[in-house]
């Protein structure tokens, strides 16, 4: 077992600020200095990719710490059900039984048109609903796709590190980061939609085995040594995402070679920033800016950010300010700040409270389900 850097709930604050850039980045750009700046917040989505190896590095990190534990499997899968449940139930309980009751901000906040059934939202299959469907078509749930993804890693990943050697489970983590690039590849090549490559799950799993492998490596003697290489890795990874960019001409999360292994660049560049904030020498000049204390609060409050931002977002855009009807001297991105500020401020707001309130006391049922 390693200890629990602060500096990880940082990297988890990089993660939503990341998200947050990219869907509260709503204006159209009116300079050309206008398009650089939030072309560039756009690349936020890849917050996604740096969530996914902090919960493959945590997460199998807590299942070999507990692999020899008679309640591994019980406690395992109540406590991630404590975390994650209540309140995305209570979300898709709004959005599918309360919302309704009020059309017009139903239409506002979900879409006019045919949403998921809410069965594949309790279910943790949305994202398979979604590639089938070919559309991410729910305003509020659409972003769970991430979600279902984790929580299928969850149900699978907890066997495999029961049933695995050590050993053999540190193969396996190479061996889907290396298998993930080619089956991409053979996905795009064979006609697979852009949307089936970003949420199905196999498609995914390089990220969420990098993470895994560097809790593998964590309880080896070489991990104190690994922790040099950790801004190295990050500046590698966004030069190679940065380099694909430049290629295509745009910052989105589509086109075939971003897909086929931009996302692994991506996978490198998360996997240098955990590097970076376990380093054991608690005065490193990477792990103490990870620690800054409004990072850890964003990475606190990161689980409830995810799941609401969205419909703040839309809430402050019809009810209180339309970023696109203003431009402060022909450009932009004034507004797009200001726009930033009213949404940011409800929805931190929104998640201390409901962490305070409705998350930590469900948090302290965790006791009950001790390794």
């Amino acid at each position: 077992m390693i200890a629990y850097s602060p500096a990880l709930d940082g990297v988890r604050g990089i993660a939503i600020l990341l998200v947050l850039a990219h869907h509260l980045t709503i204006v159209r750009p009116a300079t050309a200095f206008d398009n650089a700046i939030l072309a560039a917040l756009h690349t936020g989505w890849a917050g996604v990719d740096l969530f996914f190896v902090l919960s493959g590095f945590l997460i199998t990190g807590i299942l070999l710490d507990a692999r020899g534990s008679r309640r591994y499997f019980a406690s395992f899968y109540a406590r991630r059900a404590l975390r994650i449940v209540p309140l995305y139930y209570v979300i898709i309980f709004l959005s599918y039984h309360v919302l309704p009751s009020f059309p017009v901000w139903y239409d506002r906040l979900v879409g006019p048109g045919a949403i998921p059934h809410e069965r594949d939202f309790w279910l943790f299959i949305s994202n398979i609903t979604m590639a089938r469907r070919d559309a991410l078509s729910h305003g509020i749930l659409g972003i769970s796709w991430s979600l279902a993804i984790e929580e299928q890693f969850y149900l699978i990943w907890a066997i495999v590190v029961r049933i695995l050697s050590p050993d053999r489970l540190g193969l396996l983590c190479g061996l889907l980061i290396l298998v993930t690039p080619v089956l991409r590849t053979f996905a795009i090549r064979a006609a697979a939609s852009e949307i089936e490559i970003y949420v199905l799950t196999p498609y995914r799993a390089d990220a969420l085995a990098a993470g895994a492998l560097l809790a593998w490596l964590a309880r080896r003697p070489v991990w104190n040594g690994l922790h040099r290489f950790g801004p190295w890795a990050t500046m590698a990874g966004v030069l190679g995402v940065a380099g694909l960019i430049w290629r295509d001409g745009h910052t989105s999360w589509d086109g075939g070679l971003k897909q086929m292994v931009g996302y692994s660049f991506l996978a490198l560049a998360s996997c240098g920033l955990v590097l970076i904030a376990t380093n054991p020498n608690e005065r490193a000049r990477g792990r103490r800016a990870l620690s800054a204390a409004w990072l850890q609060m964003f990475g606190r409050y990161s689980f409830c950010l995810y799941l609401i931002h969205l419909p703040v977002m839309w809430t402050v855009r019809y009810a209180v300010f339309e970023p696109n009807e203003l431009l402060v001297s022909g450009s932009a991105v004034p507004p797009q700040l200001l726009f930033w500020g009213l949404a940011l401020v409800p929805a931190v707001a929104l998640a201390a409270i409901s962490s305070r309130l409705f998350e930590q006391p469900i948090l302290r049922l965790k006791r009950f389900f001790p390794y």
